[in-house]
């Protein structure tokens, strides 16, 4: 079970080096259906999870076109909400998701945080 931890790690750290040295990579993720997919793992997996999923996230969120998948994907900001309840070191990960997020000014995304209740989280 350790083995699989840090295979997740490496894989993880491997795929976020990738996202943030070539950004126009981040284009080609929409359409290949890995952002729902990423959403649901981060909320229903160990917090572990959770964090590794919200790091993948970081460099997605400063990509329009992911942003706007997020948007897409009616549970993006609980998933994240979700993940950083899960763990302590998650939360200022999350908090950089959102902050990136946000500045590409998606009405859908700041809905989703509205009716997720994010701002008294």
């Amino acid at each position: 079970h350790q083995n699989g931890g840090d295979n997740a790690e490496t894989v993880a750290c491997a795929l976020i080096a990738l996202l943030t040295s070539q950004p126009i990579l981040a284009e080609q993720v929409p359409p290949l259906g890995h952002i729902p997919k990423l959403m649901q793992l981060i909320a229903a997996k160990p917090a572990e999870c959770g964090r590794l999923g919200l790091q993948i996230l970081v460099p997605l969120a400063g990509n329009d076109s992911c942003v706007k998948t997020f948007c897409n994907t009616p549970t993006s900001i609980r998933s994240v909400m979700e993940a950083m309840r899960k763990g302590h070191d998650a939360v200022a990960v999350g908090a950089e998701v959102c902050h990136k997020a946000f500045t590409k000014n998606q009405p859908g995304l700041v809905a989703q945080a509205l009716q997720a209740d994010l701002v008294s989280y």
